[in-house]
């Protein structure tokens, strides 16, 4: 009984394996497995799908949220100009296609200017307003010269050929001692003034902080007094990148250029605003001392500050927002400006027309006061295009037309033109005190032609205009606004990028020469039927600095030097002083000199001609 028991046991179990063995049986198991892994796949598959082909949103970012913050006027022009729509239309056409197109990174953008006698000041800065000292690599005393190489201070005394360096620091930007990681310096465009008493030594010291990402000026104070000691007495940091800097009666007036990233993050004010750190954190700048138009043209902030050179105490500050372009500093007022297009209709065509808003801030109280704005047609080209002379504001202007479209019931579509035929050049005289245009000159210049320079002096203006390797220059008289006159010269191979009084009714000329990489030194008068080259000096495969203050201007003994490299493939650094006799500019020094030509700088003291280049000093007996 026992045994049949078994044996029926042992053929269930036999009839069950076989059962779960059967093929029928997997294929339905391995059916439901399928179907799962089916599923699974779908569901990625939609999720890719939707991930790879669903539109990048284009609108703009929603700031609502800060309506009640005093800069939610700025935040809303800001956000018009900032915000970068996505390059491609969905993750599809950003990773896929652009993978057959071999398209590059998205972004290729890295981080990136008088004297007391009694107390031994002496200015070696040609400034272009008297009484408004400009910042640059070298200033002295009676008995010392102070040279900013790098990020180095070098003092050197006074001494002819026996001249020997007394004094040296090394000065660190940003809150770190060990700070090569984090902040990069940019020390070529580093630059000091000296005090009155020859006591103080302020460096503008501007740098990239890489955490922040964004630019920013130390202002550092050195104490000077106790040569070869030098220790720092203050710092003050500003946003931006340096502008300029002026020296105005023991009061330093420095603008930087905040500009504001793509998309910023409008809940950390140091991503959209100008900020200042006085020593005790950075603080943004109110919003009652941004001026700004009522539609930006960009999202950069001229920041002016004012402070007192002896402590560094923040007077006041303000800034033009949307106010990125040259920027000229009178006796009173500060002078800013911005490029905009303007739609205008010529005979039933429609063509932008390139316009410039001046903007006026008065810091010759004790705060800055905005003085309101003036428009003229055409840009700026930089600081020496604009000038005032006797409550007077005179600008020169490239200006531009470029067809946008055949009639106002066109599409908008820009056509192909040469912009280059459309431009010439226009003078403007302008009565500051009423805001009145008394005089202007309008499209003096070839057709075609752009300015390349220009040069304000009391009742004259030098400017010279150019198209490729030619110009004429032009003399105006502006003695009568009634009448406003001038003279040109015949067309000159080459052009000048720098223009100045050189005594005695002559001009200095400092530009291009006949080929791209020459340099051209030109003295020219003014004749009776026009102006007249009287002599030239040229150098072939040759480059130079294009920047006024690198150049060492003596108009009293005719001389005039700067650095250049020669034979760019040998690259041989040198200095060179040429004279002018009256008839020829003669050169009567070349040595070598090494160092980026901008850094260059020279001083001429009792004959003797003190020249700095990098890591070099040097001192020539010249008469």
């Amino acid at each position: 009984m026992k045994k049949e028991k078994l044996a029926r046991a042992l053929n269930d179990v036999d009839d069950d394996l076989l059962e779960k063995a059967a093929p029928s049986r997997k294929r339905n198991a391995n059916k439901k497995k399928r179907a799962v892994w089916l599923s699974v796949a779908a569901c990625l598959v939609l999720a890719l799908g939707l991930w790879l082909f669903i539109p990048f949103n284009t609108d703009l970012p929603d700031i609502s949220q800060y309506a009640e913050s005093e800069y939610y006027g700025i935040m809303q022009k800001l956000n018009a100009v900032t915000f970068v729509k996505p390059s491609f239309k969905n993750n599809f056409d950003k990773y896929v296609l652009n993978l057959f197109r071999g398209a590059s990174a998205e972004d290729e953008s890295s981080p990136m200017d008088s004297g007391d006698e009694a107390t031994g000041y002496r200015e070696v800065t040609d400034n272009q307003v008297q009484g408004v000292i400009e910042g640059d690599k070298i200033k002295r005393s009676t008995e010392h010269i102070f040279y900013l190489d790098g990020q180095r201070l070098s003092v050197y005394s006074i001494a002819g050929t026996a001249s020997t360096k007394v004094g040296g620091v090394t000065i660190s930007v940003g809150n770190s001692e060990n700070s090569s990681y984090k902040y990069a310096a940019y020390a070529e465009k580093w630059e000091l003034f000296l005090s009155a008493d020859c006591r103080t030594v302020t460096v503008l010291a501007p740098y990239y902080d890489y955490n922040a990402k964004h630019a920013f000026v130390d202002v550092v104070s050195l104490d000077v007094s106790a040569l070869p000691a030098i220790t720092v007495k203050g710092r003050i940091t500003v946003s931006g990148s340096y502008e300029s800097s002026r020296m105005v009666d023991g009061e330093l007036l420095l603008m930087t250029a905040f500009r504001v990233n793509s998309n910023p993050d409008f809940s950390d004010e140091a991503s959209f605003l100008p900020q200042i750190d006085n020593g005790q954190g950075r603080q943004s700048l109110a919003a009652a001392d941004i001026i700004s138009p009522d539609t930006l043209s960009s999202a950069s902030y001229t920041v002016v500050c004012k402070l007192e050179e002896a402590t560094l105490t923040l007077l006041d500050s303000a800034a033009f927002l949307s106010y990125p372009g040259a920027i000229y500093v009178s006796p009173e007022e500060i002078f800013a400006t911005r490029t905009y297009d303007e739609e205008i209709e010529i005979d039933g065509k429609i063509y932008d027309r390139t316009m410039t808003e001046i903007s006026r801030m008065d810091y010759s109280g004790d705060t800055l006061v905005y003085k309101g704005s003036i428009s003229v047609t055409g840009s700026v080209l930089d600081q020496y295009s604009m000038d005032v002379y006797e409550g007077v504001l005179r600008v020169v202007t490239t200006t531009s037309e470029v067809l946008q479209r055949e009639s106002k019931d066109d599409d908008h579509v820009i056509y192909d033109v040469d912009v280059s035929g459309t431009t010439n050049a226009d003078l403007y005289c302008i009565d500051l005190a009423s805001g009145q245009l008394l005089a202007s000159v309008i499209a003096f210049a070839p057709r075609g032609e752009s300015v390349q320079s220009a040069r304000f002096d009391g009742d004259v203006a030098y400017i010279c205009t150019a198209v490729r390797l030619s110009d004429p220059v032009f003399f105006f008289d502006l003695s009568d606004y009634s009448s406003i006159t001038y003279k040109e010269s015949d067309t000159i191979t080459g052009y000048s990028t720098s223009l100045v009084n050189f005594g005695d009714g002559y001009l200095l000329g400092i530009g291009v020469g006949e080929t791209w990489d020459s340099l051209k030194i030109e003295i020219y008068e003014e004749g009776e039927s026009g102006v007249v080259s009287v002599c030239k000096y040229e150098l072939t495969d040759a480059t130079y600095a294009g920047e006024y203050k690198a150049y060492f201007i003596d108009r009293e003994n005719r001389l005039v030097g700067l650095g250049v490299t020669l034979d760019q493939q040998e690259e041989k650094e040198c200095y060179i002083l040429l004279c002018f006799d009256g008839y020829q500019l003669r050169r009567v020094l070349d040595v070598p000199l090494a160092g980026v030509n901008t850094q260059k700088r020279a001083v001429l003291i009792d004959g003797c001609l003190y020249l700095f280049g990098e890591n070099e000093f040097r001192v020539t007996q010249i008469y």
